[in-house]
């Protein structure tokens, strides 16, 4: 998947393997699993706010937390690639229903691929919390792997260009993430006027 990532998708792509994706949802699955263990074990914070006699709860965290973490991304990322396409490229969408259903499942099955690179990355990297540039180099590295890999997705299976591969779906996320923001700000904003919650030394009390 590092070496070859285009050619493996193109293969899933034309002949699809529900078998081999749910495999490699398995491996991303433990990978983000193992992931979350060594920052949650590096981390004094955590101790800090949940005991030091909360090791159990630590390490449910790296159980439920990863699985729950791939779902949301896999539903995020399918919700606003079409929702991308759709806004850019309406005529290349599928007419059909069931067109439509074929699609959303190749999408679907072409996603643990697609993010496999990135949590992979993140895994090497989890070592090293102390030293930032290596942390930043890794991110960005499996961040120009994730979006290579959807971008080339997106081309093949909807017949789109590479601007609106990339660009569609990412301003998707750019005004999901700002109505997400507004929304947080102004629940912010009454609590504070209402005295329902205040800041001390920082930090929010209610």
């Amino acid at each position: 998947m590092l070496i070859r990532p285009h050619a493996i998708l193109a293969h899933l792509l034309k002949n699809p393997s529900p078998e081999a994706s749910s495999r490699l949802s398995f491996v991303v699955l433990v990978m983000m699993m193992i992931d979350t263990a060594i920052v949650v074990g590096q981390s004094p914070q955590l101790e800090t706010y949940l005991g030091p006699e909360s090791s159990w709860l630590k390490w449910g965290i790296a159980l439920l937390l990863p699985p729950l973490e791939f779902l949301l991304q896999r539903f995020v990322y399918m919700l606003t690639a079409r929702l991308g396409l759709l806004m850019f490229a309406s005529d290349k969408m599928p007419r059909t229903l069931e067109e439509r259903r074929a699609k959303t499942r190749l999408l679907r099955l072409a996603f643990p691929y697609i993010v496999y690179p990135m949590t992979f990355f993140s895994l090497i990297s989890s070592p090293f919390l102390d030293i930032a540039w290596l942390q930043n180099w890794f991110f960005i590295l499996g961040l120009v792997y994730y979006f290579l890999l959807s971008v080339y997705t997106l081309m093949n299976l909807y017949g789109v260009s590479s601007n609106v591969a990339f660009w569609g779906p990412l301003l998707v996320q750019f005004l999901i993430f700002l109505a997400i923001v507004i929304v947080l700000s102004l629940v912010l904003m009454i609590l504070l006027l209402t005295g329902v919650m205040t800041i001390s030394n920082g930090l929010p009390t209610f």
